[in-house]
């Protein structure tokens, strides 16, 4: 109320300044009324005095006949008398209705402004008496006041809002009016109602304080109750990314059993597939997590009657390629690009009787392999095996036919420098000069031939240690300054990975890529140049043994590319830069077609199978950049990698058995195909990253894969991986950069 009496005050203050400036604009109005009607008055004044002068020349114009002249002369000074005040008095009068015009402009324009803030007045008026209103009603709820103290506090608002509407209406009639603030009782009474008021304004301050306290309890009850649902939330974004987590280790059925306990009475193709997978990689392992850890895996027995079930004979896997002809309809043309290697791993030579089949086998020296690999996708799969079994023309061709007809085309095929796979080659007319055939399924498309990598760089080491080379300017290349480097005992040693080792290599140690990749590599060239142009070096050829060893390095990590672009350029991939990796493959032909191996005058073996590698790598990257439109080739993928840790898979699954007989093989084969990872139940991203492990793992590395989530899709993908679809070996690139290393 004492705002609201403030407010009033203030009002009543502006309107009668209002209403002074009202009356002085009404006095001006008067005064310029008596001065024109004064002015007007003369001009009556005037006009009497020119009906005068009208009678008096009418009387001298009686008078006229008896003196004619005169008169008229008199006559015309009169009238241009009359006319002069005429003609001034009219200007007067135009020049006061002008400004009596202005003023009634201005006086409207006072009134429109007036109009205008009376308006808000009356709503401030309004707005105030409704507050006040509900202030008082609120306030005879909470404390129950009188009613008589209310109800005067409400009169007064009203009589506020009666005195608002009434100014309104005065400036609406443009009349000046005087505002009287109506008394609401006698001085007693007003001191009573000032005091109850000050009460309720002290009880409602106080009501006020007590709700800001309420309010303060609420927030503070919001922000705890905020609080813990952050807290729910994140405990349950952990319990469902924990509940993702163990969908993607276990299966239905294992979590059904890790939950309530129960024993699993029926495993599932995806189960088995699994479990197989980590039998595979380890028995011991296998039986600890079971057993120990009481992980809900099936027993051996289930394992192996599952095993049982599928029948591997020698010769080509037909359901293995019927297979791939169902998991093309799910891969890219470009996916479907593939190598086809071989090599033979070596058996036990003993005889082996096959109780599913009752087959005796043996005794057999080797098996035969063959693989395809992607070109583009990281996958790979067997799709042969026979006992002692040379790669032949008639079985290469109708390899290829076959894989070619499930639609997938084969661009390349790898292998080593055996005397069968040489001979071959001879079949098949491949040289460096041609270092192609045509593909028997399309005439028109050729196949490239390469030489594992790997096994040209143990050629080339054990050449160089054994017998050296003669280059074509005469110069020596030999292990002698290599060696002289490695027998150097100064405190810093540049050559620190080099030892004795390096440099007697027998037994099984010539085939190992790791010593050799030492031997020929870049730190070892540059510390001969190093030593050599100091002095340090008794050795004469330690230049050109220097230049031959990093040449061979980088031709190496041209043909070893893992990556796209790589900390060290030469391991870039190829197509990355042309220039400079087509200098180095005209290098290395230019550099082996001039040496011989010391005390001999014909090329061996290996110098034919780098220079075919060397000439066919140009041609493919050539031949894939216009049918597919890439920009560069990883030539990792055009080794033997793969087929050797297959070797070393098999091998391992029969512990300290080196060697396995023929039915060891064919059941280790057999677990490899029943338990390899599948696209449904292994981690896709990864194995992208990790170069993947199987054919079926594509399928969702492509983006029209990664949109399926059909039932009857998965279900086909769960029954193909279920059946036969395998991978080789888990994490191949990283046991490759291990070796390496």
């Amino acid at each position: 109320m004492d705002e609201v009496n403030e407010k009033m005050y203030r009002l009543e203050s502006e309107i009668e300044v209002k209403q002074e400036k009202d009356e002085n604009i009404v006095e001006m109005c008067e005064e310029i009324e008596i001065k024109e009607e004064v002015e007007m008055n003369k001009f009556g004044y005037t006009e009497q005095n020119a009906e005068n002068v009208k009678r008096l020349v009418k009387t001298e114009e009686a008078e006229q006949k008896s003196c004619g002249g005169n008169i008229e002369t008199y006559e015309n000074k009169n009238m241009d008398e009359v006319n002069e005040n005429m003609y001034r008095l009219e200007s007067e009068i135009k020049v006061k209705q002008e400004k009596d015009e202005n003023i009634v402009e201005m006086y409207e324009e006072i009134e429109i402004k007036e109009e205008v803030e009376m308006n808000e007045l009356k709503d401030f008026f309004e707005q105030n008496a409704e507050n006040v209103k509900r202030s008082v009603i609120t306030g005879e709820a909470e404390q129950k006041l009188s009613g008589a103290n209310t109800e005067a506090i409400v009169q007064n608002a009203e009589l506020g809002s009666g005195h608002c509407k009434m100014l309104s209406q005065s400036v609406q009639c443009s009349l000046p009016v005087q505002y009287d603030v109506p008394a609401i009782a006698t001085a007693a009474d007003f001191e009573v109602l000032q005091f109850q008021l000050r009460q309720v304004t002290a009880e409602r301050d106080a009501l006020h304080t007590e709700n800001v306290k309420r309010k303060m309890e609420c927030v503070t009850h919001v922000q705890e109750i905020a609080k813990l649902c952050d807290s729910l939330r994140c405990a349950t974004d952990a319990a469902n990314t924990n509940w993702n987590n163990l969908r993607s280790c276990l299966s239905d059925s294992q979590l059904v059993h890790a939950l309530d306990g129960k024993p699993v009475k029926w495993w599932s193709e995806e189960d088995i597939s699994r479990a197989l997978t980590l039998r595979s990689l380890s028995h011991k392992t296998y039986r600890f997590l079971r057993e120990k850890w009481q992980l809900p895996l099936p027993s051996t027995s289930v394992l192996n009657h599952w095993i049982a079930k599928l029948e591997l004979e020698p010769g080509i896997l037909l359901s293995v390629i019927n297979l791939l002809k169902c998991k093309s309809e799910t891969m890219t043309e470009q996916e479907r690009v593939c190598v086809l290697s071989f090599d033979k791993c070596n058996l036990s030579k003993q005889w082996s009787y096959d109780k599913a089949s009752d087959k005796i086998y043996g005794p057999h020296k080797s098996v035969q392999f063959v693989m395809l690999r992607g070109v583009f996708a990281p996958w790979k799969q067997i799709i042969f095996y026979e006992f002692d079994c040379p790669m032949t023309k008639k079985i290469l061709f109708d390899l290829i036919v076959r894989v070619e007809a499930a639609g997938f085309p084969v661009v390349a095929t790898v292998n080593d420098l055996r005397p069968t796979n040489v001979r071959l080659w001879n079949t098949l007319d491949v040289s460096p000069e041609k270092s192609s055939f045509t593909n028997p399924a399309d005439k028109e498309r050729q196949i490239y031939a390469f030489t594992d990598v790997r096994h040209l760089l143990k050629l080339i080491r054990n050449n160089f240690l054994d017998y050296g080379f003669k280059m074509a300017d005469g110069k020596l290349v030999n292990s002698e300054c290599v060696r002289e480097l490695i027998a150097r005992t100064d405190d810093l040693k540049v050559t620190h990975r080099l030892s004795q080792k390096h440099i007697h290599v027998q037994g099984a140690n010539r085939m190992n890529v790791k010593l050799a990749a030492h031997l020929l590599s870049e730190a070892t060239g540059k510390s001969l140049k190093y030593f050599g142009e100091r002095g340090l070096l008794h050795s004469k050829d330690w230049d050109s043994t220097s230049d031959f060893i990093l040449l061979t390095d980088a031709w190496f990590d041209l043909f070893n590319a893992i990556l796209r672009c790589d900390r060290k350029e030469t391991r870039n991939a190829y197509g990355t830069n042309l220039e400079k990796q087509n200098l180095i493959l005209s290098r290395m032909i230019e550099t082996v077609q001039s040496m011989n191996v010391c005390g001999n005058q014909n090329k061996f073996q290996f110098q034919e199978g780098l220079l075919i590698s060397s000439h066919s790598l140009p041609k493919l990257f050539e031949m894939l950049r216009d049918k597919y439109g890439i920009s560069f080739l990883i030539t990792y993928r055009l080794n033997q990698v793969g087929l050797e840790h297959f070797f070393g898979s098999i091998r391992k699954m029969g512990g300290l058995c080196d060697y396995p007989n023929p039915v060891s093989v064919k059941h280790r084969l057999r677990v490899h195909l029943l338990g390899a990872e599948n696209s449904i139940t292994g981690d896709n991203s990864k194995s992208e990253a990790c170069g993947g492990n199987s054919l079926s793992e594509i399928s969702y590395t492509n983006k029209e894969a990664n949109a399926m989530t059909d039932k009857e899709k998965l279900q086909k993908e769960l029954n193909i991986s279920a059946m036969l679809f395998s991978s080789l070996s888990n994490g191949d690139l990283e046991q490759e950069s291990n070796d390496e290393d």
